[in-house]
C-alpha cells in the first residue's frame, strides 16, 4: 500500500497520511532477470488511445536494476559480489539488446 500526505496541519505537527490501494490492476513491474542479490525489472507497457488508434508509450517505460546485499557480509565481500552480479546482468542486457527497443 502507498500513502499520500493529506494535510500537514495536525495537532502534533506530523502530517496525516491516508492510504490507498496500489497495484489493484496487477503487478506494476515485470521481472526480466534475477540473480542472488539483484534483479532487472521493467515497468509494464503503457498504452494510450489516440484518434489514430492505440499507441504504446515508450517514454513511460523504464528498466530498473536493483541490488540488495545484507549488511553482515562486509564491504570487501559485497564489492566482489557486486562486480560478479553486475557483469552477469550486463551480459544479460547485451543479449537482450537485439530484442528490446533501447533509446
Amino acid at each position: 500500500m502507498m500513502a499520500t500526505i493529506v494535510s500537514s496541519n495536525s495537532h502534533n505537527g506530523h502530517p496525516r497520511l491516508e492510504y490507498y490501494n496500489d497495484g489493484m490492476n496487477g503487478p506494476k513491474h515485470e521481472v526480466l532477470h534475477e540473480t542472488t542479490h539483484g534483479s532487472i525489472k521493467m515497468t509494464r507497457p503503457c498504452f494510450d488511445k489516440t484518434p489514430y488508434g492505440i499507441r504504446r508509450r515508450m517514454d513511460k517505460e523504464y528498466v530498473y536494476i536493483t541490488f540488495k546485499f545484507p549488511k553482515k557480509l562486509g564491504l570487501a565481500l559485497t564489492k566482489v559480489l557486486y562486480a560478479e552480479e553486475s557483469d552477469e546482468m550486463m551480459s544479460f542486457l547485451k543479449t537482450r539488446k537485439e530484442e528490446t527497443v533501447w533509446e
